[in-house]
This record gives C-alpha cells, structure tokens and sequence, in this order.
C-alpha cells in the first residue's frame, strides 16, 4: 500500500470464530515479528484483504464511535488530512458484529500502526455513564486495550495520541473536580481523571467483560485477566491531545501526528521524547479548539475558574492556529473572528445532549404580583442523555442537525424535519418519556386510583442570543408541557407575561408560546403542529407506593 493510503474496515460476520489457541498463537509469535500469513480476516471492520499473505502496517490507525455523527465527521475529516499528508489511515466503520470476538484484523491492524488515535468524545465517555454489568460489551474498550498491549509487547505501535471533539459540557461528570483536572494540563492531574474513568468503567463492566472473555476466548483463564485488561486501559491512556472539530485544529492534530510519524521512522528518541512531552502539556494551549461550534461554552459552568486563563491566551491561541483571513475579522480582534466563523458553522454545538424539561407556571410572589406578575414561569429537566441513545440511525441525527441549523428566535422547533423522520423521532422520544414514567400503570393494574393528564412535548433548538452564549448552554431540547398550560399560555396577552426564576429564563417564553400556537393545529407528529401528544397518569395522594 502507498503512501496516503486508507483502508476502510467492514464486518464479515461469515467468518468462523476462532478459538483460544488460534489467539494464543497470533499474539505470542506472529503479531510482535509482523508476520501474520495465517491470519484471517474479520474485525471491527471487513477484512483488509483477506488473500494476501501479509497485512499491510500502518502510519495510523483510527478508533472513534460509529454512532455519533459529529465523531463520524470529525474522524472523516481528520483522515482526509492525514491521507493528504501522505500517511496510510485505518479507520473501521462499523462495530463488530455480535458474537464476533477479536477479530485477527483487527488486532493486526492496531498491533501493525505507528500510532493509534482514539477520538473521544461524550459519546465515547458516556459508556462510562450508562453501561451496566449486564450491558453488551463496548468494543472501543476492546480497541484501546489491544492498543496497550500492542504498546507492552513492543510491536509497530509506539504512541497513543487521542483527540477529543466536542464540547467540554457534554463530557460526564464524575465529580466536580474533573472539568479542572481534565483541562490542568499537568500530566499527574490528567493521569487522575483516566483513573477515574478507568476505574468506574471497570466498577460496571467488569462481570460482563469476564464473562466474554471466559466464554469467547480463554475457557480456562489463561488469557490476561479482566484486572490486567483495565489496568493496562488505565495505564496507558495518557497524554490527552485537546483538539475540536475546526478543520484548522483539526490540521493542527494532522501535522503534529505527521511529525510524530516521521520521528518515529527516524528513530530520533530524543524528538519523540519532546514530542511526546508537548502532547502531555499542551492542554490549555489547545483549549480554544476544544469546542468546535462555540468558544463561548467553554468559558461556562465548571470551567468557569479557567475563563480569565483561556480569554487572556486567546490571542497565543489563535496565533497557533495561523488562520486565514476569512477566520480573523478585518475590524475587530482574532478572537472576535474565529467566534463569527464559529457562529457560522454548520456543525453545531449540543446536538449529541438531548435535554427533557417540563415546563409549567406557578404563583408569582408577592412583590412580583404587585408588579404585575401573576405567574413564574418554571421549567425542569426531568432527564438528559446522548442522543445517539434514543436515535441509533445516523441518518436520522443528520436529519436533526440539517433541521436544528434551520431554526430562529421566532422558530425554535425543528419544523423543518421531513415528516417521515419527524414522526420516528416523535416516536422514539415518546417511547423514552413512557418508560421514564410508567409507574402508575402497575398501581391501576393492581387496582389503585390513578389520574391522568395530558401532556404535549416537541424538538427543539433554542435560540440563544450572543450577549448570553457564555451564560446558557445549547443543547437539543425537548420541552414537555401540559394541554392546560398551553392554553393558558394562549389566552395570556403582551402584559400578563410571566416572571422568571432568572434573568436567562426568559429566552423560554417566546418558546412557550410557539408551542402553544403550534398545539393547536395537531394532535402528534407529521402534521402542521409538530408536536407530540402523551397521556402521563399519576398515582393518587391515598395511593401512593
């Protein structure tokens, strides 16, 4: 294979499983000496070509998350360029196919590369969230350890070099102190929060991960135990490599990995060495990348101790970036620019969160109503998760993102989602509120008096103006409201708006009355009104569990 090549994995589920002995060879004598005839394909992608005799090494191999589209555009757009840049890529498309285990291209792919790049973001991060013992097993996991053994066994791997896209609010949080620690920059506090990702991962995954390994792999535990296995993770995951999804940092990331490569041919220990010591500390340098939609978000919330930081570099920043001058303003400052072209990104921020808020009045207090307030308008997230979750089909979360860039201040609902996506996206949403609250059901089952209250909710992507991007979060939201309500909300003229528990709470009220216009012309998705319709029955006060 030439140079600035790629090779793009699929699954051969055909393939007959191979057994502990056949793994037992591959790793102990083919893969450290790269002579690997007898392996055959299969794999976290289609096999690489299964008749030749040899697999072919790597400059990089490619690791990310299949059902997120913004991971799966970023890694397109990171392969581009390193391809340009005359390397050879592997990147696999698809997840193993269930039942399939250590599949020998696979292994031979990561243990063959120079460097092995895992791009993370909350979608890879939210496993650590979400998986439970009894979960199906997650395969980036199974990547990034055959890339540490790779790393201990002295094959063609010499460096891991992740990169995070995304926005830095979306990654879960596992404590308050570990936006700080993941942003220090100091290799000890990064080593910190990998130890806690590693060792929560483990927590949950740990019974499952033995079990497929006692039963897909090594039936008498000769294999490395599942302790090794996440400790190897634990252990090698270092050195995080801070970048977005702005096609400059993104070439940023392709020239420093092309660097990388060519120390690495060169056999310059020293120049890896310093290599390897800037991807450990250039956190902060690169944190103006690390939102790829918004700088703004990046100044909010918990990393609110690191904004004089981040505004008082942004100028070092930028000048790493060497824009052109379609990204720094002609009258204003670099920084002002790049905000302005991030404005105007088609990717954009929060569109893998999907937030469910309840939205309701309550009596104004005293002082508010003596000055002409009757009611506050309250709103509540009953619940937040990635929306790769809900929505498996990528071409779908397309749809969401082409819809959400086409929504406004006056328009905030994703009305411009074709009828046939926005009814299987109503529906899957509908299906998640209903299992989120279905205990009433089992009350009314067994006799008890329940009430029930009809509710309406819809997809929403909020505008939010620049004077309050670094004080409100972007995000999908669906907004969850009662049939009352919204007819109150109908009959409510200029003066009866409502107060506000904050100051930025009333960017919910011109939301708030779109979809009470919007209630009125349908019953459920499809149809002009564009949102959905849920019956919710509570228990009653003498009934409750």
């Amino acid at each position: 294979m030439g140079a600035g090549q790629s090779v793009e994995g699929t699954s051969s589920g055909d393939r007959a499983m191979r057994n502990k002995s056949e793994i037992v060879e591959a790793k102990s004598q083919e893969l450290p000496t790269r002579q690997l005839s007898s392996l055959v394909a299969g794999g976290s992608g289609r096999s690489l070509n299964a008749g030749e005799p040899t697999i072919k090494n790597y400059d990089v191999f490619l690791s990310y998350k299949r059902y997120n589209v913004n991971d799966v555009k970023a890694v397109g757009w990171l392969r581009d360029k390193l391809i340009a840049r005359g390397l050879t890529v592997f990147r696999d498309v698809y997840d193993l196919q269930k039942g399939e285990s250590w599949q020998k291209d696979l292994t031979c792919s990561i243990w063959n590369a120079k460097i092995f790049v895992p791009v993370i973001s909350s979608s890879t991060l939210g496993v650590v969230e979400h998986i439970e013992e009894e979960s199906r097993v997650d395969y980036c996991l199974f990547e990034y350890d055959l890339a540490c053994e790779a790393l201990e066994h002295g094959t063609s791997l010499r460096r891991l070099a992740p990169v995070f896209v995304g926005d830095v609010l979306d990654i879960p949080a596992m404590g308050g102190e570990v936006y700080t620690d993941f942003f220090a920059g100091e290799r000890t506090k990064n080593r910190k929060f990998l130890s806690k990702v590693a060792s929560k991962t483990k927590a949950k995954v740990q019974q499952n991960l033995k079990l497929h390994l006692e039963r897909e792999i090594s039936e008498k535990g000769s294999f490395r135990t599942v302790n090794d296995i996440m400790n190897s993770v634990k252990d090698h995951r270092q050195g995080f490599y801070l970048r977005g999804l702005i096609e400059e940092a993104l070439d940023k990331v392709a020239d420093d990995i092309l660097l990388l490569v060519n120390t690495l041919n060169a056999n310059d220990d020293a120049g890896d060495s310093i290599i390897q010591a800037d991807f450990a500390s250039s956190q902060i340098k690169s944190s103006y990348s690390l939102v790829g939609e918004s700088l703004s978000n990046v100044l909010t919330g918990e990393l609110s101790t690191l904004s004089a930081k981040l505004v008082q570099g942004s100028s070092d920043m930028l000048a790493q970036l060497q824009p052109t001058p379609s990204l720094a303003a002609s009258n204003g400052t670099e920084l002002e620019g790049m905000l302005r072209e991030l404005k105007e990104e088609p990717v954009l921020a929060g569109l893998d969160v999907l937030n469910v808020s309840l939205n309701y009045f309550v009596s104004g207090s005293e002082e508010e109503a003596k000055s002409g307030f009757r009611r506050k308008l309250v709103f509540r997230t009953l619940f937040e998760v990635p929306l790769s979750n809900i929505l498996r089909d990528i071409r779908l979360q397309e749809q969401v993102q082409v819809a959400a860039s086409k929504t406004s201040e006056k328009s905030p609902f994703l009305e411009e989602l074709p009828p046939s996506a926005e009814r299987a996206i109503g529906l899957a949403i509908l299906n998640e509120i209903s299992s989120r609250f279905s205990g009433a059901f089992w009350l009314q089952a067994a006799g008890k008096n329940v009430e029930t209250h009809s509710f309406r909710f819809g997809l929403t992507y909020e505008w939010i103006p620049p004077e309050w991007r670094q004080h409100v979060s972007t995000k999908l939201r669906v907004m969850v409201a009662m049939d009352t309500f919204l007819q109150d909300v109908l009959k409510m003229g200029d003066d009866e708006a409502p107060s506000f528990e904050r100051a930025s709470h009333w960017l919910r009220w011109p939301c708030m009355q779109k979809m009470a216009e919007l209630s009125t012309k349908g019953t459920f998705f499809g149809d002009e009104s564009h949102l959905g319709a849920i019956s919710i029955s509570f228990p009653q006060s003498g009934d409750m569990p």
